[in-house]
C-alpha cells in the first residue's frame, strides 16, 4: 500500500487514503482459476484528491505577460 500512496503523492494527489480487505472465496475462485490465490490478493479502495492548479503566468515572444489557465484532467 505504501508504493501506491506514495506513487500517486509523486504525480500530485492529496489526501491519499487506501482501505484494503481480504476477497471471498467466491471471488478468489472465479479470479484464480483453480490456483490457491486467496492469501496473496486483497481487495481496496483508494480515496485520493488531485487539487487543481491555478493560474499561473507565462511570457509571450513580445514580452508581454500572459496569464494563462491550467486545468489537470480528473
Amino acid at each position: 500500500m505504501e508504493q501506491i500512496t506514495k506513487a500517486l503523492r509523486a504525480i500530485g494527489f492529496t489526501r491519499v487514503t487506501v482501505v484494503s480487505e481480504e476477497v471471498t472465496e467466491a471471488y478468489a475462485r472465479k479470479w484464480g482459476h483453480g490456483l490457491a490465490i486467496r492469501e496473496f490478493i486483497q481487495s481496496s479502495l483508494i480515496y485520493a484528491e488531485k487539487p487543481l492548479e491555478r493560474s499561473r503566468g507565462t511570457v509571450s515572444k513580445s514580452g508581454r505577460k500572459v496569464r494563462k489557465k491550467v486545468l489537470s484532467g480528473a
